[in-house]
């Protein structure tokens, strides 16, 4: 069962000057084997587009292609070490999606078919271990309208924050940040997020929508990964697996 809920939280921040950081890019160039090749070696047959610090460590995105141009893998990294987002890609479509902290693997990741249905979801603590393991999920749509069509009556609670709106926010403030080079160039407003509540609470998959930075993306993705358990969606009183859509505005005052 799907359902749609926008929140709303603002969250101001003060204004302070901030030095920038160089940032260039590099193209790094991997056989089958991945191993580093020059570009005038034709046997390449993937390579990698990395931002990088003035010391030469990689920061920010790194994207690996296929010889043909098709994104494999989005990896984002703080001075060399994984830290943050990571997606990866067969023809288009996302078959892993999780999240790296210090190098290690956090909270769910989550494994799609190639249709985009959820196939596994995997969470890992902070340490990087294995804590649970979810493959039950129901997203049959079409018996939810059968019944409706037959007049059995559906009943549907919505997925809330455990703590209501005042939770929520609370949560937001302890754990979102203003990322540096964002605010240094005045960035500000509203980051969309969709993702998925499952039916054991466990918040999964965020997207981000819309949004007028990538760092503010990343920040609220980061933060959308850390969310606790949310009281699931129920139909007639069973939990279901639910889609969200959040907004989280980021405000310089």
């Amino acid at each position: 069962m799907y359902t749609r809920l926008i929140l709303t939280l603002v969250i101001p921040f003060v204004f302070t000057s901030v030095k920038a950081q160089k940032i260039t890019l590099d193209t790094i160039y991997f056989n089958q084997k991945n191993e580093v090749v020059p570009k005038s070696d034709q046997t390449y047959a993937t390579y990698e587009v990395r931002s990088l610090d003035k010391k030469g460590r990689i920061e920010g995105s790194s994207t690996r292609y296929s010889k043909s141009g098709s994104i494999i893998e989005i990896t984002y990294y703080s001075r060399n070490v994984r830290n943050g987002e990571y997606r990866r890609f067969k023809r288009g479509q996302v078959l892993i999606s999780g999240s790296y902290l210090e190098g290690k693997k956090v909270g769910a990741w989550t494994t799609f078919d190639l249709t985009g249905n959820i196939l596994q979801v995997t969470n890992y603590g902070l340490n990087g271990e294995i804590e649970e393991i979810i493959s039950d999920f129901e997203w049959n749509i079409s018996s939810i309208e059968e019944d409706r069509n037959n007049g059995t009556v559906i009943v549907e609670t919505k997925p809330v924050f455990d703590g209501g709106m005042s939770g929520w926010g609370r949560f937001l403030r302890n754990n979102l940040k203003y990322p540096v080079e964002a605010k240094r160039q005045g960035y500000q407003g509203d980051v969309f997020v969709d993702f998925i509540v499952l039916k054991s609470g466990v918040v999964v998959n965020p997207v981000v929508t819309r949004s007028p930075n990538q760092e503010l993306s990343q920040e609220a993705l980061r933060v959308m990964r850390r969310s606790p358990r949310w009281l699931p969606g129920t139909l007639n009183g069973q939990p279901i697996d639910s889609e969200m859509t959040i907004r989280i505005r980021f405000s310089l005052k």
